[in-house]
């Protein structure tokens, strides 16, 4: 369980805002925590742990499960109130991570293909652009090389464009940043994790 919880508290020391990093810690630390022990050690109000609560567990981070209590005020009559209790599940945890990594690096992966396909072809002497889709009706030289239809000069790829560098970086990065728990997450791969 020492990885599991290694790759938990890294995960969500990369991808969430402070409070989310304590309430988490708390949560690793102690099995299940309310709402109120939460605002308590935050020193802050159980409407604003709720918020960012919400946001961890739509990730898939934490579950939440709501209980009806009684509560006793001042003048000796009961009520009830709903109470919401926090809890990591390791599991839904693991599983979420995965599914997260795995959809934001097709995401970009996608943006950078589309970027490439979308990068125009420049010839050298007449500098016309053109699409991925003109060079099907272009011409080619012995070597295969597209020929420009009103010069016949070489075609290149126009590899200047800052759009298509920046999602590159943006998905090199990314996969750098996130090397780090995806072998961690390999490393969960054959691991039962306990309810």
């Amino acid at each position: 369980m020492d990885i599991v919880l290694k790759l938990l508290t890294q995960t969500v020391r990369c991808f969430y805002d402070a409070k989310s990093v304590i309430i988490y810690d708390l949560l690793i630390k102690n099995t299940i925590l309310s709402d109120e022990d939460l605002a308590l050690a935050l020193k802050d109000k159980s409407k604003e742990v709720n918020k960012v609560c919400y946001k961890l567990r739509a990730d898939g981070m934490v579950r939440v499960e709501s209980r009806w209590e009684a509560l006793e005020n001042d003048y000796k009559k009961r009520s009830k109130t709903s109470k919401s209790y926090y809890f990591v599940d390791y599991a839904l945890a693991l599983n979420s991570i995965k599914y997260k990594i795995y959809k934001i690096g097709k995401i970009i992966e996608k943006q950078v293909q589309d970027q490439m396909n979308n990068m125009p072809f420049i010839c050298s002497p007449c500098n016309r652009e053109f699409q991925t889709l003109d060079m099907l009706t272009l011409e080619t030289n012995a070597d295969k090389i597209p020929l420009c239809d009103y010069c016949h000069g070489e075609l290149y790829l126009d590899q200047k464009k800052e759009a298509s560098k920046e999602n590159s970086e943006k998905f090199i990065k990314f996969m750098n940043q996130c090397k780090p728990i995806v072998d961690m997450l390999k490393l969960t791969d054959s691991l039962i994790i306990p309810e």
